[in-house]
């Protein structure tokens, strides 16, 4: 971003002058001064290694920022013959964007990973301080991180925190804040948000739950009780992702499938957030234990009729909808939460669902009159 100053602004430049004095120097680090503590803006050493002090010169190091530089690119007269700058800022990590591989190590000690401080550094892994609080916006940006450890105590991670990371396990603690954007977490690491690939479909689907989350298959899935990456792979029968009694994904190619009753033992309690997403099924049997359809779960189906069992009570968002509206027939159970967009969009089947208070039975699509119509209860 580059700017013009006149000397009329020179309040605003004695500003810069006054920040960049603040700047310290110890050994191989630069830091600021804020209340009696340090925080790191820049490493100027050529260790591959780097362990990152607990303490600087005395002062506790508590945040980790990127250095931001101020270059002036051009000066010259105006046609008043005042004196004026251009210049620029560049946010470089702490490396000052050198983005060599490295491996570092964070002291205790350490509350806060401030705005873009390990940006494009090759890292592939990282463990963050139990004393971590915050991480702030794309501070892991394009690292190369294939596995990450958040300490229990993380309270808050910011927008593009870990954006174009491809991490295949994530352990993280309970009720963190994600922060989102417009976009979703999507396949193909989309920017806005925290992390991407759907994880955070998984934390919420699994109430922000504390333990290890792995990626397979282009599906997130949760063991509460691993202890580490491969534990985490919960229970893969078959050609379903299957983990804490969810269906979460489905790897096989047929366009009609029987979702099982019991996987390993286990029952189907559940199908979970876009488990069969824009997968092109014409006919799916839903067991009679499941009692939640997620949201998307069928999104973009080939459906002419689906046979919903009694035991469902709730169904997500948009987990029936299509935009070919091919679906005309729906069997279903007695008293259902739902949204108005969870079927076709018109005629809204909720309208007539609840018309018929809710009734068990068969629901047939008069496309002539528009409208759903109870043909059995």
């Amino acid at each position: 971003m580059k700017n013009c100053v006149k000397p009329t602004i020179l309040f605003f430049l004695l500003v810069l002058v006054s920040a960049s004095l603040l700047a310290e120097t110890y050994g191989e680090w630069e830091y600021l001064v804020k209340d009696n503590e340090a925080v790191i803006t820049k490493y100027t050493g050529s260790d591959t290694k780097v362990v990152f002090p607990a303490m600087l010169n005395g002062l506790p190091v508590v945040e980790i920022r990127a250095y931001t530089a101020t270059t002036i690119t051009k000066q010259y007269k105006d046609e008043e013959g005042k004196l004026v700058s251009e210049f620029e800022y560049s946010t470089k990590n702490v490396f000052y964007g050198n983005n060599t591989k490295r491996q570092i190590v964070l002291q205790e000690g350490i509350k806060r990973i401030g705005t873009r401080a390990f940006q494009f550094v090759q890292l592939e892994n990282i463990n963050l301080p139990s004393t971590l609080i915050s991480i702030d916006r794309e501070a892991f940006v394009g690292c190369k991180l294939t596995q990450i450890t958040l300490p229990e105590n993380l309270e808050w991670i910011a927008t593009n925190a870990f954006q174009n990371n491809h991490p295949k396990s994530i352990k993280i603690g309970k009720q963190v804040k994600l922060c989102y954007s417009s976009s979703e977490f999507a396949s193909g690491y989309s920017s806005g948000n925290s992390f991407s690939d759907y994880f955070d479909a998984a934390y919420n689907a699994n109430a922000q739950a504390a333990g290890i989350y792995t990626f397979l298959n282009g599906v997130w899935y949760f063991q509460k009780n691993a202890t580490d990456e491969k534990t985490a792979i919960d229970l893969i029968i078959s050609e379903f992702l299957f983990a804490n009694n969810t269906i979460m994904g489905y790897t096989g190619k047929e366009n009609t499938i029987e979702i099982p009753a019991t996987i390993n033992g286990n029952p189907v309690l559940s199908i979970g957030d876009r488990a069969f997403y824009r997968l092109p099924l014409v006919n799916v049997s839903i067991p009679n234990t499941v009692t939640k359809i997620g949201d998307r779960a069928f999104t973009d189906h080939h459906f002419s009729s689906i046979k919903i069992p009694p035991s469902v009570t709730s169904i997500g968002a948009f987990s029936f909808y299509n935009d070919a509206n091919n679906l005309t027939e729906i069997t279903i159970g007695a008293n259902v939460e739902m949204f108005s967009n969870s079927f076709i969009n018109y005629p809204r089947f909720l309208d007539f669902y609840e018309e018929n208070n809710r009734y068990a039975g068969t629901y047939k699509l008069n496309r002539e009159e528009s409208e759903w119509v109870l043909t059995t209860e």
